[in-house]
C-alpha cells in the first residue's frame, strides 16, 4: 500500500478527543487528508461525503447515532471502511454496530496506534479491541435475551445502557441532548417492549441483556 493515500473523516462530538484523534491521524504515514465533523448531520450535509476511504465514528453522537450513520453510509457508500471508536462497550451495541456495517470496533482507552489501524483495515483486516472481542464472543455464547435486543431500536438500546448507570432523568436527557419528555417517551416504549414496569425490573433485564 502506498503512503499518504487515504482520505479520512472523523465524526466525534467530544472536542478534546476529536482534536487529539485528528492530530494523530494527520501524522499517520497512511493518511493524505483528515476532515472532522461534530455530528452525523454535519457529515451527511457535506456534499463531498462520498470521497472518504475511511471514517472513524463515535456512537453516542447528538441527533443521529453513530450506528444509524454507519448503516446509512454502508448502504449508500459500501466501499468506505468504517471504524467505530467509542467508550460504549455493551455487547448489544457492539453487535448492532457490526451488523450496521462497521469493519472495526475500538474502545477509546484501548486504541492501538493509528498506523496499525489504517494498515490493518486497508489490508482487508479488522481491528477489535481486546475488551470488545471478549464481549463479542460472550454475546454468541449467551443468546437468551436476543429477542429482547432485536425488539429495541438503536436509540432505545443507547438509552437503556445509560439508564442502567443509575443517573437521574434530567442528567440522562442532558447527556443525550434530548428533552426529558422525549426521554420519558423512550423509556415508556422500552418498558412496553421488554414487558417491565419499573426501573428495578429494568436493571434486572439490562443485566440479562449484557448492559451491566
Amino acid at each position: 500500500m502506498k503512503n499518504k493515500t487515504n482520505l479520512v473523516g472523523l465524526i466525534e462530538d467530544e472536542v478534546i478527543f476529536r482534536e487529539h484523534m485528528a492530530k494523530l491521524l494527520k501524522k499517520s504515514k497512511y493518511v493524505k487528508e483528515v476532515t472532522t465533523y461534530n455530528s452525523a448531520e454535519d457529515f451527511w450535509g457535506d456534499i463531498d461525503r462520498k470521497k472518504y476511504d475511511i471514517l472513524f465514528i463515535d456512537i453516542n453522537l447528538p441527533g443521529i447515532s453513530g450506528i444509524d450513520l454507519t448503516r446509512m453510509i454502508s448502504q449508500k457508500y459500501p466501499r468506505i471502511k468504517i471504524v467505530i471508536i467509542t467508550v460504549i462497550s455493551s455487547e448489544n451495541i457492539i453487535i448492532q454496530a457490526l451488523k450496521a456495517g462497521a469493519k472495526s470496533y475500538i474502545e477509546k482507552s484501548e486504541a492501538p496506534p493509528v498506523d496499525f489501524i489504517i494498515d490493518t483495515i486497508t489490508s482487508k483486516g479488522a481491528v477489535i479491541s481486546p475488551t470488545i472481542a471478549a464481549k463479542v464472543l460472550n454475546s454468541f455464547q449467551n443468546i437468551s435475551s436476543r429477542e429482547d435486543v432485536d425488539a429495541l431500536s438503536t436509540r432505545e438500546m443507547q438509552i437503556l445502557e445509560v439508564l442502567s448507570s443509575g443517573e437521574s432523568i434530567k442528567k440522562i436527557a442532558e447527556r443525550l441532548h434530548i428533552s426529558e419528555k422525549t426521554l420519558r417517551n423512550h423509556i415508556h416504549n422500552i418498558y412496553k417492549k421488554l414487558h417491565i414496569n419499573s426501573r428495578a425490573e429494568m436493571m434486572i433485564k439490562a443485566t440479562e441483556m449484557g448492559f451491566l
